[in-house]
């Protein structure tokens, strides 16, 4: 079959065109080799005067399936975007990872598989190694940098309109599931306003032995409760440009998510910080800068994910005005996070008494104890929990005043 476009060596020159015209701004990479030795391409976009340790990391892979060349082309457009003078201002706060080229061997052929013969979309499969050098090359990046966000583009191979997006599901984490499902929502109205007609999104529990589960989308929101898609884009059906209008519509809306305070985290970043339990009481992400939060919201994720850390609830009623979030951990941690953070939303009205982990008394301090976060409408209390969790029952209790008395019959 002849190469669509952009064709990997276009890919790999257009990278590199990038990376001279704005250096220090956009470097180029080879992250790894395919299975027949080409270099698979990473563009790296972050302003250099910001420290990495203050921004988030958002990964964008397309071309997994070589036969799809909107996939290549969307994820190309949206190199060149960040370096306008609309996308750049994401750079001071996140840094934006881009291979717009996973699948080399299957582009040059024009083949949706691999030189093996191998879906790399499924080659991921949870807890084991990558079954491709392709996929190798993309988990270490994800290893290394433990993404916010990550999104793998796709073009309809063989032609279709249907852009969505496929958004993850895993019991217990409902605060992400539904962070995601809004998140989508906004990227299809991105591409409803310019006309560009949007297929419902697909939800995709994690299940053993069914579709995409193996793939890497799904792997990092299980392992390090990142926010990802499967983003699919229309092929053949508009000319090329249509396509790539469309999607750039959509992942474009994804960058600036990155730049927005969530109304569960109180600070900047990707919904992605919120592990577990539900807003009025749950279980976050410690660390005062972004990267600590990722490297302990993995730690955290994987606990999860392994059966450590079992269930993470608020108490019902607050009996005698004491609110409580309860941390139910079956087995010692293999691998503790250096903390967690546990969030809990009182009624407005009320006013702080004392803070309590496992009976003992915490302080007001912003690293080691608890902060008060309360407006006209608004309190939260943001535990920081610095010692290690004990098997069994967890709790952070808070004992509060309050101008009202629960009702009764």
């Amino acid at each position: 079959m002849p190469a669509t476009r952009p064709t990997y060596e276009e890919v790999m020159s257009e990278c590199q065109a990038l990376a001279r015209q704005v250096p220090g701004y956009c470097t180029f990479e080879d992250m790894g080799k395919s299975f027949e030795g080409r270099p698979i391409p990473l563009l790296t976009l972050t302003d250099p005067a910001v420290s990495v340790e203050q921004k988030s990391v958002a990964f964008f892979t397309g071309g997994t399936h070589g036969s799809e060349e909107v996939g290549r082309a969307a994820v190309l457009a949206l190199a060149r975007w960040l370096l306008t003078n609309d996308g750049s201002r994401h750079l001071r706060t996140q840094v934006i990872l881009i291979c717009p080229c996973l699948n080399p061997d299957g582009a040059v052929r024009n083949t949706y598989h691999n030189a093996q013969d191998v879906n790399i979309y499924q080659a991921f499969p949870l807890g084991k190694e990558p079954t491709t050098p392709e996929a190798r090359a993309a988990y270490a990046v994800a290893q290394h940098w433990i993404p916010d966000c990550y999104a793998d583009v796709h073009g309809l191979a063989g032609g279709a309109i249907g852009d969505s997006q496929y958004v993850p599901m895993l019991a217990g984490r409902n605060g992400l599931f539904l962070a995601s499902l809004a998140v989508s929502h906004e990227m299809d109205a991105a591409a409803e306003a310019l006309g560009y007609p949007q297929r419902f999104c697909h939800i995709v529990p994690l299940r053993a032995g069914e579709q995409h589960q193996d793939s890497l989308f799904l792997r990092l929101l299980a392992e390090d409760n990142a926010l990802t898609y499967t983003v699919e884009t229309t092929e053949n059906y508009y000319p090329l440009e249509d396509s790539i209008r469309s999607a750039v519509a959509r992942l474009s809306t994804l960058v600036r998510v990155g730049d927005r305070q969530d109304r569960h985290q109180p600070y900047r970043g990707y919904p992605c910080d919120l592990i577990a339990g539900s807003p009025v009481g749950c279980l976050m992400a410690y660390g005062a800068d972004c990267r600590q939060r990722r490297v302990n919201r993995r730690k955290t994720a994987r606990a999860i994910l392994e059966g450590g850390i079992f269930n993470v609830s608020r108490l019902p009623a607050d009996p005698g005005h004491v609110a409580t979030v309860r941390v139910q951990v079956n087995n010692k941690i293999a691998d503790p996070p250096a903390g967690i953070v546990l969030q809990l939303r009182l009624d407005p009205r009320a006013r702080i008494k004392a803070l309590l982990f496992n009976g003992q008394p915490l302080s007001p301090c912003p690293s080691s104890g608890y902060v008060i976060d309360q407006g006209e409408r608004h309190l939260a209390v943001r535990a920081n929990i610095t010692h290690p969790l004990q098997v069994g029952e967890n709790d952070l209790r808070v004992e509060y005043e309050a101008p009202f008395a629960p009702h009764a019959d």
